[in-house]
């Protein structure tokens, strides 16, 4: 899908948006913005922004920042401590 000159790609979990990030960098694709989910089945969002941040740092990926973001009502969490 693109719009306003934008491709937009969507990945069904932590290790998929990682695979394409890593997959689309080596074709010479960078990301301008990556939105995490931070709830995410197989590897959530959290443990995947320590991967690609790691692989930022090791030169395997350009810098692209990070928005996370989740579904869960925090008040409910904080009812579940």
């Amino acid at each position: 899908m693109t719009e306003r000159g934008y491709q937009v790609k969507t990945a069904m979990n932590g290790q998929d948006a990682i695979e394409k990030a890593t997959e689309d960098s080596r074709n010479g694709i960078c990301y301008k913005l990556v939105l995490m989910d931070c709830q995410m089945p197989v590897m959530d969002g959290y443990e995947a922004t320590r991967v690609l941040k790691n692989k930022v740092g090791n030169g395997e990926l350009q810098c692209c920042p990070v928005i996370a973001f989740s579904d869960h009502n925090r008040s409910k969490q904080r009812e579940n401590l």
